[in-house]
């Protein structure tokens, strides 16, 4: 397992603990749920003293460890044998004593206290458990043989050298819970060798992070101010979209990232084909746009064969703007760069639009490199755009936000999303 909660919990979960301690499986103890881990977290607090020895805290013992005594003395005369005159030999000795355990003695202060709360604790209070217990004789000397046992799992749990394993989460405290379970994953990662904490466990964290929205500890512990530790970051980008994680896809771009690497690679903008191909499979695949949590459904207009609503080319896409903003809605979406080029001659707009093809020649002519970096320009334009009117379309209205703090020009953008989530409740 990757980390294990204990909540209340009684000998079993003294017995489990003290196993996944030992397995170096971190543990996150929920602070007022009541029995044991509230006996637990007060003795994590408690027996603390031992924690300024700084050697203490890296060494783990085991529970039948021996505590051992050196003794040195001199060697009798008839057992030493002189080899000079200045020299007197040395005989040292260990002494291994069977009563005394390393956690023993380092408890020592707090065993009987730790004793006498760990049987109230497992064997209850109430009236109901003391008759039960008056009935049953055996079943009593049975516990008080357990207890031993107990108390040695309880003194390992509590030692220094894993306090590194265990968070404690208060129940009355603001802070999140899935935020304490996924910072106690991360760290047990920290914990593995290097070559088994590779970009695997880490684009599986990443998954969870996305899943329980933990953006503070991933921008802590995974991303590190750099998508170089980010494993296929595609991928994890594409994954935050759709499960509607703005602050995901937020730190994604505040640290570079460029969508229109995804849906328009190896210039794919201005190549002569469909180039939002890779953006309709993705992003207008069937489950995401039939959600309940989006009225787009509604929107959609079935198709004559097949009778199946569906987004996957720039002509439906069209057609759905058209429905929910109203006629005197230009068309957005072109499957090539000539397309949209001759549309604009249709509308009027040949000026401005052979101006600009003027302009591109001229760049490309003068310097083919200016060129590319102003296609790249235009490309991380118009994906941020249609990703911003994406996030509309899916009500995923915090997204939206996200995406339009990018776009240079914010007016016709607001306008055209509150025309969109009007349509969606009227």
């Amino acid at each position: 397992s990757l980390v294990t909660i204990v909540v209340e919990g009684g000998k079993d979960t003294i017995r489990n603990m003290y196993f996944d301690l030992k397995h170096k499986v971190p543990i996150v103890i929920i602070k007022g749920s009541g029995r044991v881990a509230d006996f637990i977290s007060r003795w994590l607090l408690s027996a603390k003293d031992f924690n300024d020895n700084s050697d203490e805290d890296k060494v783990v013992y085991e529970i039948d460890e021996l505590y051992t005594r050196s003794a040195t003395i001199e060697v009798s005369e008839n057992r030493a044998q002189t080899r000079s005159k200045t020299r007197t030999d040395i005989h040292a000795e260990l002494y291994a004593d069977s009563s005394l355990k390393k956690l023993h003695q380092l408890f020592k202060n707090y065993k009987e206290n730790l004793d006498k709360e760990l049987k109230n604790v497992l064997s209850g209070d109430n009236e109901s458990h003391k008759k039960k217990r008056e009935k049953s004789k055996s079943k009593k000397d049975d516990f008080n043989e357990k207890l031993p046992s107990l108390l040695d799992q309880v003194m390992y749990c509590l030692q220094p050298g894993l306090r590194s394993l265990i968070t404690v989460f208060d129940l009355n405290s603001e802070t999140d819970l899935s935020e304490t379970i996924f910072e106690t994953i991360c760290k047990s990662f920290d914990n593995l060798p290097q070559n088994i904490q590779e970009m695997k466990a880490k684009q599986t964290l990443l998954d969870l992070a996305i899943d329980w929205n933990c953006i503070d500890t991933a921008k802590e512990f995974i991303f590190q101010n750099s998508l170089k530790h980010i494993p296929k970051p595609d991928n994890i980008f594409i994954n935050a979209l759709k499960k509607n994680s703005p602050l995901f896809v937020d730190e994604f771009l505040k640290l570079g990232f460029d969508p229109a690497d995804i849906f328009f690679p190896k210039n794919k903008f201005t190549d002569e084909e469909k180039r939002y191909n890779i953006f309709f499979e993705k992003l207008y695949a069937h489950d995401l746009v039939m959600r309940d949590e989006t009225h787009l459904k509604h929107f959609i207009e079935s198709n004559i064969s097949t009778h199946e609503k569906s987004i996957n080319d720039v002509k439906s896409l069209n057609k759905v703007l058209w429905n929910l903003i109203g006629d005197y809605m230009y068309k957005l979406y072109f499957d090539t760069e000539k397309a949209e080029y001759n549309d604009r001659i249709k509308w009027g707009l040949m000026k401005s639009s052979i101006k600009s093809e003027e302009t591109k020649n001229k760049n490309i002519k003068t310097n083919k490199s200016i060129s590319n970096e102003s296609e790249k320009a235009k490309a991380h334009k118009y994906i941020m755009r249609d990703l911003f009117l994406w996030a509309i379309l899916m009500n995923y209205v915090d997204m939206a936000k996200v995406f339009l703090c990018y776009l240079k020009y914010r007016i016709c953008p607001a306008l055209i999303a509150t025309k969109i989530l009007k349509q969606y409740y009227l």
